[in-house]
C-alpha cells in the first residue's frame, strides 16, 4: 500500500516534500516512501545543492526554474519546496515522477 502523496496542490500551485542528496554522482529524481529523492551533483554548499535541486525539479516538471522554490529546509536535506504553475497539472506530473522518477 503507499503512504500519501509528497504533494499538497494549492491554490497557486503544488508543494512539494523532497530529500536533497548532494554530491551524486548523477542528478535524478527518485521515489521514497516519505517524498522524492532528489539526488544532485552539487556539495552543500553556500545552497548549491538546494539551488541545483530547485533546477532539477523545474526541468522534471517543465516549467521555468524561477517557478520553483524552497519554502522549508534550505539548510536540511528534507526540504518543502513550492511550484508555481496549475496545481492539477502539477500533481498529475508528481504522481508520474512517483512511480517512474526522473533522470536529468
Amino acid at each position: 500500500m503507499r503512504s500519501a502523496p509528497p504533494y499538497l496542490p494549492v491554490t497557486d500551485g503544488l508543494r512539494l516534500r523532497v530529500r536533497v542528496v548532494p554530491g551524486s554522482r548523477e542528478r535524478s529524481i527518485e521515489a521514497e516512501e516519505d517524498g522524492l529523492v532528489v539526488r544532485v551533483r552539487a556539495r552543500a554548499v553556500e545552497g548549491a545543492a538546494t539551488s541545483e535541486a530547485c533546477s532539477l525539479i523545474a526541468l522534471a516538471f517543465g516549467v521555468r526554474p524561477s517557478a520553483v522554490r524552497c519554502l522549508r529546509g534550505a539548510t536540511s536535506r528534507h526540504k518543502t519546496l513550492g511550484i508555481v504553475g496549475d496545481p492539477g497539472a502539477l500533481s498529475q506530473r508528481a504522481e508520474s515522477l512517483r512511480d517512474l522518477g526522473y533522470a536529468g
